[in-house]
């Protein structure tokens, strides 16, 4: 594909995905109650286990302060458990000392004046900023999503000191595949399910704006590693989810799926 196709295939997509969802986002934005939240997750991505420890201490010492400051309701702060990732072959290292920043709003406002926020975090450690040669990470990317309408706010199920996060992402070949993976969750009863299993949300989200989209990405908490393992056998071993994985509708919606292990961090909220 020429550049030119490229760009022009880009910009209508873009376009695309901002008329369906404009008017669901001025809504929140007018109205601070809005039934569906706004979840953010931050990736910062550091290069060796010192840099991420450090890093960890600084997100508890100064980010979830200012979060609670500013009114955020929960905020989580986590790195990758790689005991439960020692025999994943697919597991990307890319993530190995990586830290994780998640939380909600009722409206993009208020994550807008986070980010200004950060700003002011930054000056007042110079180790947060990433041109520096004490930077604490190198690189940060960042994802918006909208809650689903059976899950829609940011939950905390257990804050167990033992607890396994597990963040999932589902990446599908077209939005009409995505939006049938998101009806299978949120219509259909897959989600329903997941409650009934013990398979507890922190929260379920469609990508509005991020990375390998069309996704949606959900992250699961229980209270051990034990519950984790217990509860994903009873729910793909059920009736009900063999028989939904079946239907028609639902083929090819998601073709590749990342999925992390998560633990928090000795500050996280979550």
């Amino acid at each position: 594909m020429k550049r030119r196709e490229f760009l022009t295939a880009g910009a209508a997509a873009a376009v695309t995905g901002i008329l369906a969802n404009e008017t669901e986002l001025l809504q929140a934005e007018d109205c601070p109650t809005a039934r569906r939240e706004l979840i953010e997750v931050r990736i910062l991505y550091t290069q060796s286990e010192d840099a991420k420890k450090r890093l960890l201490d600084r997100c508890d010492a100064l980010l979830i302060p200012r979060c609670r400051e500013m009114g955020f309701r929960k905020t989580g702060i986590f790195s990758v458990n790689l005991d439960l990732h020692k025999d994943d072959k697919g597991f990307d290292p890319i993530y190995e000392n990586a830290v994780f920043f998640m939380t909600s709003a009722p409206c993009f406002g208020k994550l807008e004046a986070f980010h200004e926020a950060l700003h002011t975090i930054a000056d007042a450690d110079k180790r947060i900023q990433t041109f520096t040669k004490e930077a604490l990470y190198t690189e940060m990317e960042s994802t918006l999503m909208r809650a689903f309408p059976h899950c829609p706010t940011l939950e905390v199920p257990n804050l167990s000191p033992d607890r396994v996060v597990q963040f999932r992402r589902y990446f599908s070949p077209s939005c009409d595949r995505n939006r049938s993976k998101r009806n299978m969750f949120d219509v259909r009863g897959e989600l329903d399910l997941f409650k009934r299993c013990g398979m507890m949300p922190v929260f379920f989200g469609e990508m509005l704006y991020g990375t390998m989209m069309p996704n949606i990405s959900y992250v699961l908490s229980f209270e051990n590693d034990e519950a984790r393992r217990t509860n994903w056998k009873k729910f793909v071993t059920s009736p009900e989810w063999k028989q939904m994985s079946s239907e028609p509708e639902f083929a090819d919606t998601a073709t590749k799926i990342r999925n992390l292990f998560l633990k928090p961090s000795a500050g996280s909220e979550i």
